[in-house]
């Protein structure tokens, strides 16, 4: 049973300022945005909110709550002071700092999807940018991004934290949970230092929900990616409205908010004319900012200790069998791949050489998702027939994701992990051909060390 908690009466207060607000910045630029999809509401002292279009499947419903409840705060540790560009925010905080309120800034037209807003302060400025981008369902995205620049003469010591006001469908109190990896929901609010998942997805209903939301924490196939935060919490939106800065986190069931800190575990330091970003994004569909919807299937490395031989698969029945095989056992080694194809991903395809070693007592497979090895392979056997000692193509097994650079040295993107090949190859090894896959760096370079051929990164899996 979810109850639609009221704002205080002090708090309404502030939003019927932030709305009086939004009524003069709409003299000067159009304070509402949309491509349709998404829609966002500005005001002229850098509030927001955001709303579904009329071409969204669920058409003009809340996403944030109207504008005059999300903000942002800029912390000056040496001064200890916390800007707030929120009227009605005027509390001390954990820290022992004072909030100082950023007022209304210059504001101006981000292209026609959005608004940036620019904050001239004591010792350093801070610009921020809201706006839409994408074109259809499938893409269309928020993209919320602060700028701090140092104008004094000295390093800069600071934090930065976005405080987003969810109402999801008209419901404040929404459920929340992390995916990639994936978690449960919960309603129960809590900090997660160090985040480790890609993004979270929250959602007005579990019974009968009308849509999910899903904001960037790291990675993601954005053109811009987002910052990583070192700490990022699902709170009590009373609390932390109240507080600029921080507070104890406590409560569940009740109106929800997401919180993301640049410099909450130590303050982040800027040299004097210099510029530091953070950047975090909004959707209601999971592919636009990167999120993978597909289930995962897990590859788990066997070995037959008869021939010393390896055997890697993904496949259930390969799985029963195998474990009640005379011979054969699990080494321990496995990861994790998805099921389906994802945006950005690739097809891992599975090779058989049938009667390839062992005086031809033994086949051996093969993986990859890298085209010219694929394109090599197929050059061996085009018409693909399960011939002797010949590549024979069994189809895409699961997909991950292109290394980012390919081979020894190689690396993935930011919440990716990477997959090491090594090779047992004829010259060191003669008539006794075979591959492992492994995400341990440790392992790889056991392996090389004992005569193994090290191919390096392979490909990229979630991390």
């Amino acid at each position: 049973m979810f109850h639609l908690p009221l704002k205080t009466r002090a708090q309404m207060a502030s939003i019927a300022a932030g709305l009086l607000g939004l009524l003069a910045l709409s003299n000067a630029l159009a304070a509402t945005v949309t491509n349709g999809v998404l829609t966002i509401d500005y005001d002229d002292i850098g509030h927001f909110s955001l709303t579904t279009g009329a071409a969204h499947p669920v058409p003009n419903e809340t996403v944030f709550f109207p504008v005059g409840t999300s903000y942002i705060s800029v912390r000056d540790d040496t001064r200890k002071q916390v800007y707030v560009n929120d009227d009605g925010v005027s509390g001390a905080t954990l820290a022992g700092d004072t909030a100082v309120q950023m007022g209304a800034g210059a504001t101006q037209m981000l292209g026609s999807l959005g608004f940036r807003t620019t904050w001239t302060l004591p010792n350093f400025n801070v610009v921020q940018e809201v706006e839409i981008t994408g074109t259809a369902l499938s893409d269309t995205k928020v993209r919320h991004e602060v700028s701090v620049i140092n104008t004094s003469g000295a390093p800069l010591k600071y934090g930065v934290r976005y405080l987003w006001d969810w109402q999801i469908a008209g419901n404040d109190a929404a459920l929340a949970r992390p995916r990639n990896p994936d978690g449960a929901y919960s309603s129960v609010f809590a900090a997660y230092p160090t985040p480790t998942f890609r993004a979270y997805e929250q959602t007005d209903s579990l019974l009968s929900p009308k849509f999910s939301i899903y904001g960037t924490v790291s990675g993601g196939t954005t053109d811009r990616p987002p910052t990583t935060p070192d700490r990022v919490a699902y709170v009590s939106w009373d609390d932390f409205y109240a507080n600029p800065w921080d507070t104890a986190i406590s409560g569940k069931d009740i109106d929800s908010a997401i919180v993301y800190y640049w410099g909450y575990s130590a303050p982040l330091s800027l040299a004097p004319g210099t510029t530091a970003n953070v950047r975090q994004y909004v959707s209601t569909v999971a592919g636009a900012i990167g999120v993978s919807t597909s289930t995962t299937k897990t590859l788990t490395e066997y070995i037959y200790t008869p021939l010393n031989y390896f055997f890697l698969t993904s496949r259930d029945a390969d799985k029963v069998a195998l474990d009640a095989a005379p011979g054969w056992s699990r080494t321990g080694q496995s990861f994790v791949a998805l099921s389906d194809a994802d945006p950005g991903t690739r097809g891992i395809t599975r090779y058989y050489f049938d009667k390839i070693a062992q005086g031809q007592l033994r086949g051996s497979h093969f993986y990859t998702l890298v085209a010219s090895e694929k394109t090599a392979l197929s050059g061996l056997n085009p018409s693909n027939q399960p011939l002797p000692r010949l590549p024979y193509d069994e189809g895409i097994d699961s997909y991950a994701y292109p290394p980012l650079v390919e081979g020894v040295g190689g690396s993935c993107a930011a919440g990716q992990k990477p997959v090491y090949r090594v090779f047992r190859g004829q010259a060191r090894f003669p008539d006794d051909p075979n591959h492992r896959m492994t995400t341990s760096i440790a392992l790889y370079n056991q392996y090389v060390a004992l005569g193994w051929d090290g191919d390096g990164v392979k490909m990229c899996v979630p991390n």
